[in-house]
């Protein structure tokens, strides 16, 4: 293995080569077939050099990072996608948020809610279908009298608000066809 601290160094195409190469040298280029990096400029730059110094290494785009910046442009594109993604991450904000209602869901799921990772490729995709999975367990969970009780009882803006706000959400007929649709 071959690692090295690349704080504070610009992470240009140049200085990403330089240390694909070194490593490349250390493991020994006959151990070495391919090279997979995210798909931004500097990478593929990056790519091209270790092709031109190792005729035999060859450079790919990851393509999970292909597929989430598909699904990216997609919920540009699609405004009801980006849509049911907002109101998902909204939904999933604020059980994480609000520890009593995320303890109500717990002891209604087996599943767990899931954030958005920046550095986790289809992070959006998993969100989305996570809630899917979860969706029984999140109607179940604000019917309860447990979760009325704690409504009735907390502070006006972040239980009650939040609660309606929540309620609205996940009843929202759009919301569960949508989330159906843009996981299928």
């Amino acid at each position: 293995m071959y690692a090295k601290d690349f704080s504070g160094v610009e992470k240009t195409g140049l200085e990403i080569s330089k240390f694909l190469l070194e490593a490349i040298e250390s493991i020994g280029p006959s151990n070495v077939l391919q090279v997979v990096t995210d798909n931004a400029a500097n990478c593929k730059a990056t790519g091209e050099e270790v092709e031109k110094v190792y005729k035999h290494i060859f450079w790919s785009p990851c393509v999970v990072h292909t597929l989430n910046l598909i699904f990216k442009d997609l919920a540009k594109e699609l405004v009801w996608l980006s849509d049911t993604y907002k109101r998902g991450k909204m939904i999933v904000k604020y059980f994480l948020n609000h520890s009593q209602a995320l303890s109500i869901f717990r002891a209604n799921s087996t599943l767990e809610l899931l954030k958005v990772a920046k550095t986790r490729f289809t992070s959006h995709y998993n969100l989305l279908k996570r809630l899917k999975d979860c969706r029984e367990a999140l109607a179940t969970t604000i019917v309860l009298n447990s979760w009325r009780d704690w409504v009735r009882k907390g502070d006006e803006n972040a239980r009650k608000n939040g609660h309606r706000l929540f309620v609205k959400q996940l009843e929202a007929t759009n919301f569960g066809m949508m989330l159906i649709v843009s996981l299928q």
